[in-house]
């Protein structure tokens, strides 16, 4: 029991040993990063003094070191003499700005009494604060302090600022390709078969920096467009997959549906967001596709159907019409001979029954008008007939229309 204890006593002090050296690293870690630039070295010592129970320092004697520093670190202050031997200290400053950014690193200049106008030309260069000599440790590090925390609060403005301007720039690309699905769902309906559906899709994608193909599955035959019949694309669309809507294969992204499948060959697999954004709309896209071709797959089968009821009704008219028209030049014939008998029996008849040549005259010309009526009868017979003929002849033009 009592070896136990001794175990546990110093497993505690290691314990507390590793919390107190991870304690000093994070500190150390988390301690700003100052470097101090200038040309005396006993000034950077004392500097130094003052400032490394607050902060990890770097120090260097000319603008070359400083510039240097920045090739592999990235001070979040740089305490800076103003009067060094390779270059002004405001020029360095607005160096070290272009090379760290807005938010980036405070630069403070050490210096004797300025002008007003000394201190704005200073800012103006990008400098944040001045500390005139002779200072003391306290004011140094305040001041220090005081203006990591006015970058502090910059740095979280403009995240806010870019976080702000990022989110209206999707907002308003999302609006813009929203406006582009609506204009491509009004184009659809005026599209007259699958063909022209899939190039308006096509060049939808376009406006996604996209390209792709499709498959329809149409009534006789399946539809291929963007890619040809029997062509890899047209391999890959033309599997079935039953319960995979969405398969990925690096920048390939093949979206199904019952009648239409959509091959993407250049989805942004670099960008996360954007992948999930473009995806989304495939999805949305691919069903106004579907309504749209199971509408046109239905106006050809209906189509189909008028094609084959009107081919029939027209042969009927047909058929019926040839009866019409020989029964009618049947009856034509037939009632022609029968006037012409008519007529040569009466005027055989005439001879016998004594008639005057008054009543003779009379008789023959009934006959005659009886004949040119019959044969004005047998002219509209061929009249009806031609358009009977007519009538065919139209009808059969619809049924090739």
């Amino acid at each position: 029991m009592q070896a136990f204890r001794i175990f546990i006593s110093i497993i505690s002090r290691q314990i507390q040993n590793k919390i107190k050296n991870l304690g000093e690293l994070i500190m150390v870690t988390f301690n700003p990063l100052v470097l101090v630039i200038d040309p005396d070295p006993l000034n950077r010592e004392l500097l130094e003094a003052m400032l490394e129970d607050d902060m990890t320092v770097i120090l260097g004697s000319s603008a070359r070191e400083c510039l240097d520093v920045f090739e592999y670190k990235h001070p979040d202050i740089v305490i800076l003499e103003i009067d060094l031997p390779d270059m002004d200290g405001y020029t360095l400053c607005q160096q070290l700005k272009h090379r760290s950014g807005e938010s980036g690193c405070a630069v403070i200049f050490l210096t004797e009494a300025l002008t007003l106008e000394e201190k704005m030309d200073g800012y103006k260069h990008g400098c944040d604060e001045f500390i005139t000599k002779p200072f003391q440790p306290e004011e140094l590090v305040n001041i220090a302090k005081k203006t990591l925390e006015k970058k502090s609060i910059q740095r979280k403005m403009l995240n806010k600022s870019d976080t702000a301007t990022q989110t209206a720039f999707t907002a308003m690309r999302q609006s813009s390709e929203m406006g582009l699905i609506i204009r491509f769902m009004e184009d659809s309906t005026n599209s007259i078969d699958l063909e022209s559906l899939g190039l308006q899709f096509i060049e939808l994608l376009k406006n996604f920096s996209l390209d792709g193909c499709l498959r329809f599955k149409a009534v006789e035959k399946n539809v291929f467009v963007g890619c040809l019949d029997g062509s890899a694309n047209a391999q890959c669309l033309s599997m079935d997959y039953e319960k995979n809507r969405f398969i990925s294969d690096g920048t390939a992204l093949l979206v199904n549906h019952p009648i239409v499948s959509i091959l993407i060959h250049d989805m942004p697999i670099a960008d996360e967001t954007r992948y999930g954004e473009i995806r989304d709309f495939i999805g949305i896209v691919i069903n106004l596709i579907a309504a749209r071709t199971q509408s046109i797959n239905m106006e050809h089968e209906l189509k189909i159907k008028r094609h084959i009821g009107l081919d029939s009704t027209v042969q009927q008219c047909h058929e019926k019409m040839s009866l019409i028209n020989e029964h009618l030049a049947s009856h034509a014939d037939e009632v022609g001979n029968i006037m012409e008998n008519l007529v040569t029996d009466i005027r055989g008849l005439s001879l016998t029954l004594g008639l005057s040549e008054y009543q003779e005259t009379a008789l023959f010309e009934k006959l005659d008008n009886t004949v040119d009526s019959m044969e004005h009868s047998y002219s509209m017979v061929t009249t009806i007939e031609a358009g009977f003929n007519s009538i065919t002849k139209e009808l059969s033009h619809l049924l090739l229309k």
